[in-house]
């Protein structure tokens, strides 16, 4: 399935039969952003997809709550926004960093393992736009996505809503 339009931001989820178990549905699960598949290799991909599903459910009760606004990394250029953003979501592993120092998701929407594949994925809005700023996996460019506001947020929801419908055993809605 996929949810949204790819070549704005979609979602493309794919529970494969062969890979799963009664109890645990195996498939595939990653982005598509501005027609860019956010994925390197989609052998070394299979996804619980459950586990995906909560921790996107996750992302997006604490975007619903916490926001994602802020005009200024919204403003910045594109490289430099990706940059900052990444400084706030990494604590550097230092000595002198402070030991209260805590990684900041507000903006990132990357879930499961998707960091051990690709490099973080933000969504930073600004009065009725979102942007979602990312690596273009084979280049490693630095891109944004402009979109509507709420426009990936609603892609989210779409795909909760499908997954919540399906009656696998066992499954809680999320």
């Amino acid at each position: 399935m996929i949810f949204g339009n790819p070549d704005k931001f979609s979602i493309l989820i794919d529970v494969v039969e062969e890979w799963s178990s009664p109890d645990f549905k195996e498939g595939l699960f990653f982005y598509i952003i501005g027609d860019d598949f956010c994925v390197r290799r989609i052998p070394d991909n299979s996804a619980t997809i459950a586990v995906y599903m909560h921790e996107l459910s996750l992302t997006l009760k604490a975007k619903v709550v916490d926001g994602y606004e802020s005009a200024y990394l919204f403003n910045l250029p594109t490289e430099q926004a990706y940059s900052e953003l990444n400084a706030i979501r990494f604590v550097p592993f230092e000595e002198d960093i402070p030991a209260d120092a805590v990684e900041d998701y507000t903006h990132s929407i990357t879930v499961g393992d998707m960091l051990s594949d690709i490099d973080e994925i933000y969504l930073v809005s600004h009065d009725i736009q979102e942007k979602i700023l990312y690596k273009a996996p084979n280049t490693g460019e630095i891109l944004e996505c402009v979109l509507e506001k709420g426009y990936a947020i609603n892609t989210m929801k779409q795909a909760l809503e499908w997954w919540n419908s399906l009656n696998i055993k066992g499954q809680k809605k999320l």
